[in-house]
């Protein structure tokens, strides 16, 4: 206590002093407790449901590493195994709804009760609403959505929502700590028995079963994880037995679900890069403080010599001026947090500020609100700050000659310029180190900005259709008078990578790996992407699916590196299962040399080899491209409104490809802020302190 009132004495003569420390360090403080609390709230923080500790999402790899999900048959033999109490499938869905796009997860009748979570408002999801053929047209909502779609009216609850066209009756709201689980949380829960009439996709309990669930187990007591994959593994052997060997499952993983994000070794990967530059930052904050510290250090010499004359020993010394040291750093850790909750706030609204306009509705963060660990974490990076900042200038401090102190002389030997010079040069190398990466990541965002696509996008709309209304969808599309083109690609340009395929010569034992793509012969035309040689699909190639390809120059130089890959034949190197459109094309003969062009992603390049298939445009699992005249944000809007006159659950999602491109280059621009904003305060703190040492 008689440290505590000294320090406060001594605080009340040097107002400038405190405030230069405090405010110093509470802006290191509060930047790293900024991504502690995204850590924390996606990472560490257990999501609202049941015992979340015991249950696991279950994935799936083929021997290609390619991920495997689950048809309704599988989930039904998985669910059945003995190493889970219960379990559910779900399936996340994008729909657009009266009150704009809405991400919605699909799940079987149970999910509810095995989450364990309660209503708001009315109901969850019961069983019986997923009962086969159709269940019951319900949909749970999120509280989110309650409250930002529809105004917090507590009368929603047996309301009508019309989904994706479907007449939706409102059962209930979620309560406000329920998000599910994963890392987006979702607008509504629908029965998995709606999911194709929401998607417009192949029926789930259809005879093609398509593979699109994923199951989360909760593991019955006794059961470890590496027992569980030791059954799944067996389980999915057995289950893959009669496929090709190349798409047999061949490895299971459990993922806790737990929280938003697991903690696993890709989890830690991706925060390191932040963790260290604000890291950074603080260590610079530090360095400063501890100059200033040092200085006054100096300043206190005779004080400080005195003492040590009356008897003071040098420990007790050392204890009052780190004890100074922790005062500073509890309003710095008040402050800090203030400005972490400033810096998250300003974030957020920076990245919906700054996202195109067109997709911030299918954007998604959970609540960043701050916990006990957010608030151990700001106490204890507080008092670590206080012992960087504070223990060297503390300890120099008391080394005096006690007869020189005493008179105000500074000790030639405690030589406090050479520390003080040595932080100075610490600031100024760690404030380099993150200037140079501030000046790679711009360098990036202009790269970015300036990556050519090797395609047209200026007045391209991308299309995706419901598979059931796709029909009559085209029909109007085609009869619009500004619709100069169409064309179709089962992978959108610029959504997303294209798969890759490992490929050779006929005959020959090289493999290279390409990107795949199945497209009409008018994706090369809207995207404005030439065939240099050769010739694109014909109508009859499209239609029959003729085992024919077209192929970038990046696919020719790689695989006929000095040859015409004109009539040459192209095979797949491993055999592809016999329900995929490629087991058609196992073999293809070469009619077309095509310009190099994106494959889905920018961060690609044009070097990126790519094989083209024929399909058209009215077989299932395609996006429509659409050449418009005029600007394409207006004609997007005009050509929406006109097919949902014909079928209002026609168009699942539209978009102009300058707005997927736009989104592409969007997350450089993030980037590229943020280290501009980090490289920006060492440069002024370490020109605090380098101007201060002048």
């Amino acid at each position: 206590m008689n440290d505590l009132r000294y320090a406060l004495r001594g605080f009340r003569r040097a107002p400038a002093f405190v405030a230069t420390v405090v405010l110093t360090i509470a802006l290191g403080l509060g930047l790293n407790t900024s991504v502690f609390t995204i850590f924390d709230a996606y990472v560490l923080r257990p999501l609202a449901i049941r015992d979340p500790g015991s249950l696991y999402e279950v994935f799936f790899q083929d021997r290609r590493g390619w991920g495997k999900r689950l048809s309704w048959g599988q989930y039904r033999d998985l669910r059945a195994l003995p190493i889970s109490s219960e379990s559910f499938a779900h399936k996340s869905a994008f729909a657009r709804s009266e009150r704009g796009p809405m991400l919605g997860n699909v799940v079987t009748g149970e999910a509810f009760r095995v989450l364990g979570a309660a209503p708001a408002l009315g109901r969850t999801l019961l069983p019986e609403d997923a009962t086969l053929p159709l269940g019951e047209p319900v949909l749970v909502l999120s509280y989110d959505a309650w409250r930002g779609k529809f105004g917090g009216d507590s009368g929603v609850v047996g309301r009508k929502v019309v989904v994706h066209g479907i007449p939706l009756t409102v059962v209930g709201v979620a309560q406000q700590r329920f998000t599910g689980i994963g890392t987006l949380p979702p607008d509504f829960w629908a029965p998995v028995t709606l999911l194709s009439r929401l998607e417009g996709s192949e029926d789930l309990f259809g005879a093609k079963e398509p593979e699109v669930l994923r199951a989360v187990l909760r593991l019955r007591p006794g059961v470890d994880e590496r027992q569980a994959r030791a059954v799944l593994a067996t389980w999915a052997a057995h289950a893959t037995a009669t496929l090709p060997d190349s798409v047999r499952w061949t490895h299971v993983d459990l993922v806790s679900v737990a929280s938003a994000l697991p903690l696993t070794p890709e989890t830690i990967a991706m925060f390191t890069p932040a963790v260290v530059a604000f890291g950074l930052v603080l260590l610079i904050a530090c360095a400063n403080v501890a100059n200033v510290m040092l200085a006054r250090g100096v300043a206190r010499q005779r004080e400080i010599g005195i003492r040590l004359a009356l008897g003071a020993g040098r420990e007790r010394l050392v204890r009052q001026l780190f004890t100074e040291s922790a005062l500073l750093a509890m309003p710095a850790a008040v402050l800090g947090y203030a400005t972490s909750r400033w810096t998250i706030d300003a974030a957020v609204r920076l990245m919906f500020a700054s996202a195109p306009a067109e997709f911030t509705p299918y954007l998604r963060v959970i609540a960043l609100s701050p916990d006990l660990r957010v608030f151990a974490f700001v106490l204890l990076a507080a008092l670590a700050a206080a012992l960087a900042f504070g223990l060297v200038p503390a300890l120099q401090a008391t080394r005096p000659q006690i007869v020189q102190a005493s008179r105000g002389e500074v000790d030639p030997t405690s030589r406090p310029g050479r520390m003080r010079a040595a932080l100075v040069v610490g600031q100024i190398g760690i404030c380099c180190l993150l200037l140079i990466v501030t000046g790679v990541l711009l360098r990036g965002a202009r790269k970015a900005d300036r990556l050519p696509t090797g395609m047209r996008t200026s007045d391209v709309v991308q299309l995706d259709l419901d598979e059931h209304a796709r029909g009559a969808a085209l029909r109007r599309l085609r009869s619009e008078p500004i619709v100069s083109d169409i064309g179709a690609s089962t992978q959108a340009p610029l959504d997303g990578m294209y798969p890759s395929l490992g490929v050779r010569v006929s005959g020959a034992a090289g493999i290279a790996v390409a990107a795949v793509a199945f497209v009409d012969a008018g994706f090369f035309r809207v995207l404005d992407v030439p065939i240099v040689r050769g010739r694109a699909f014909t109508a009859d190639e499209e239609r029959q699916a003729t085992p024919v390809a077209v192929v970038s120059e990046a696919t020719a130089h790689a695989l006929w590196p000095t040859g015409d890959p004109i009539g040459q034949f192209v095979e797949q190197s491993a055999e592809p299962p016999r329900t995929s459109r490629l087991a058609r094309v196992r073999s293809a003969r070469v009619i077309g040399l095509s310009r190099n062009a994106v494959s889905g992603w920018i961060g690609t390049g044009l070097e990126r080899p790519v094989i083209y298939y024929p399909t058209r445009a009215d077989s299932g699992g395609t996006n429509i491209l659409a050449r418009v005249i005029g600007d394409a944000s207006q004609a997007r809007q005009r050509i929406d409104r006109d097919i949902a006159a014909v079928d209002q659950s026609a168009v699942i999602e539209i978009h102009t490809l300058d707005d997927y491109l736009a989104v592409q280059r969007w997350p450089f621009k993030i980037f590229s802020w943020v280290s501009s904003a980090i490289g920006a305060i060492a440069l002024v703190l370490t020109l605090i302190v380098a101007l201060r040492y002048e």
